[in-house]
């Protein structure tokens, strides 16, 4: 039996995935681009892949990878098929994991995502009862990102792919149960797209637009069909869009660096 066409949206997710992780095993070859990447290919796998232009395409998230070729790329990394299944620091489990997998994944229900030990070690140290709730857990994502800015620290993919994971906990729980609906976890998102050191990173990897261009529509969604969450934010309908791409636009600067930008300005 064929197997069913893909999606618009599903192509694009593919190619994403697609994009990420060839930029990732071209850094570790030291590729400079696609046709060096055939090459060493072919040099470590005894393939022939420089000529066909296989993996162009790939690289630039045109097409995704198709299973054949991610056997083939197993050759060069056993780990090929968890790298673009989970994505860098977890990316695309953030973005499209089932959501019962993620709270499990959050560091910060537990403690800092600067803290980098093994999740593995950090769970098994941490008893239940010092576990803190999704509320507690974007306190201290939020606290952490604020003195990183304030300290001229940088930020990490982790506290990306963090900030969106407890996002999508807040929809689905405001889904299930109406709630408090964690308007920072959004702000915290576009927090860590506006750091350079993250958009660095997304940008070698060839897919910051992209990155940026789900969250914005997962936000467009949460903002048409919650009410509530509308409402905590003064929203009207026909401001979501505008809201969704620049959220940091619309919070009130405090006093204190009003003062600040004011002196550096005049």
């Amino acid at each position: 039996m064929a197997r069913p066409a893909r999606s618009k949206r599903e192509e694009f997710r593919g190619g994403m995935r697609s994009a990420a992780l060839m930029h990732q095993l071209a850094s570790r070859l030291g590729a400079k681009n696609p046709y060096h990447f055939a090459r060493l290919f072919d040099d470590e796998t005894g393939l022939d892949t420089k000529w066909t232009g296989k993996w162009r395409k790939n690289f630039n998230g045109e097409k995704p990878l198709s299973e054949g070729q991610l056997r083939l790329l197993s050759c060069l990394d056993p780990s090929i098929t968890r790298l673009h299944e989970e994505g860098p620091s977890n990316l695309w489990i953030a973005l499209w994991g089932d959501v019962s997998d993620l709270w499990t994944l959050c560091r910060t229900r537990y403690c800092s995502v600067f803290d980098d030990r093994l999740w593995s070690q950090i769970d098994s140290e941490y008893e239940f009862s010092t576990e803190r709730n999704r509320h507690g857990a974007l306190r201290v994502l939020e606290d952490e990102i604020t003195a990183a800015e304030d300290y001229g620290e940088p930020l990490f993919l982790s506290h990306l792919t963090e900030s969106i994971m407890l996002y999508r906990l807040f929809c689905h729980a405001n889904i299930a149960s109406p709630d408090k609906p964690g308007v920072q976890a959004y702000r915290c998102i576009h927090r860590c797209l506006d750091s350079i050191d993250i958009w660095y990173e997304l940008d070698q990897l060839g897919i910051f637009y992209g990155v940026r261009e789900e969250v914005t529509e997962m936000e467009i969604c949460r903002l048409g069909r919650e009410a509530r969450y509308r409402d905590e934010l003064g929203l009207e309908m026909h401001q979501i869009a505008l809201y969704a791409d620049e959220p940091l636009a619309w919070v009130p600067v405090p006093r204190a660096k009003r003062d600040v930008l004011r002196d550096i300005i005049f």
